[in-house]
């Protein structure tokens, strides 16, 4: 039998895995009520997967033109920079299961799960098929990423007026035992805002639990455009896998 070399053997390791990720050329980049979206071509044209892309793509666009009519225009400004990943599915990748839906914060998470280095500082949509039938809700899991990706880019995660907020609400009872707001200071920032901008009575219900959280929130993104309705009756609740830290959350 011939021996294979420890080099070769190397060489051959390096070929496998250089490209873990796909390049760029397999994706169309498209813009989106304003935002840069990465979509994967598997979701376009003949692609395999373009039934489910087409369906992704028109929830998204009607997702993001939501943020817009409720987020004021200087905060708004900052979340049209943050680029969007629409995958067909990269949540089984070579070193183990990736949430769902997620805003990607560190770039060494990145290389050290095999994702594309670009996609430092975006939110990612990991599997179309699950972002696709997901119920629409206009404060929902696109503008809880976005909340995510401002905490960061905006504020920065150590933020000390959002920091003593979260503390507060640990520390305290205002916030029930398994308030998904008390997980950690990023779900808390994502936990509050939605509830900010969401239908009257969750603003209502956050004003009287947390009447300081409220006064921050007004500081840090301005008063809501217009309140939505609530949103109509849903089927029990299952849990997802999101957020920047990839623990598991309930639906939106």
């Amino acid at each position: 039998m011939k021996r294979v070399g420890p080099a070769v053997l190397t060489l051959a390791a390096l070929a496998a895995t250089a490209f873990a990720y796909e390049p760029l050329s397999h994706y169309t980049v498209q813009t989106i009520e304003g935002w840069k979206v990465y979509v994967h071509n598997g979701l376009l044209g003949k692609g395999e997967h373009a039934e489910v892309g087409t369906q992704a793509l028109k929830k998204l666009q009607i997702d993001l033109a939501a943020v817009k009519t409720l987020v004021p225009d200087r905060p708004l400004e900052e979340l049209l920079k943050v680029p969007i990943w629409l995958e067909v599915d990269t949540t089984n990748g070579p070193h183990g299961r990736t949430p769902v839906f997620h805003y990607h914060p560190g770039a060494d998470w990145l290389k050290k799960m095999d994702f594309h280095p670009a996609k430092h500082q975006c939110v990612e949509f990991s599997r179309a098929a699950a972002y696709a039938n997901r119920a629409h809700r206009e404060v929902g899991v696109v503008f809880h990423e976005l909340a995510h990706a401002y905490h960061d880019r905006v504020l920065g995660f150590d933020d000390p007026e959002v920091l003593a907020a979260y503390n507060r609400a640990v520390a305290g009872t205002a916030y029930p035992p398994r308030d998904w707001a008390r997980s950690n200071k990023t779900e808390f920032f994502c936990a509050v805002t939605q509830r900010y901008f969401g239908h009257q009575e969750e603003r209502d219900q956050l004003k009287e639990r947390d009447p300081q959280v409220v006064e921050l929130l007004k500081r840090i993104w301005g008063e809501p455009k217009r309140v939505p309705p609530p949103p109509p009756p849903r089927p029990e609740k299952k849990r997802r896998e999101t957020a920047a830290d990839g623990k598991k959350e309930p639906a939106d």
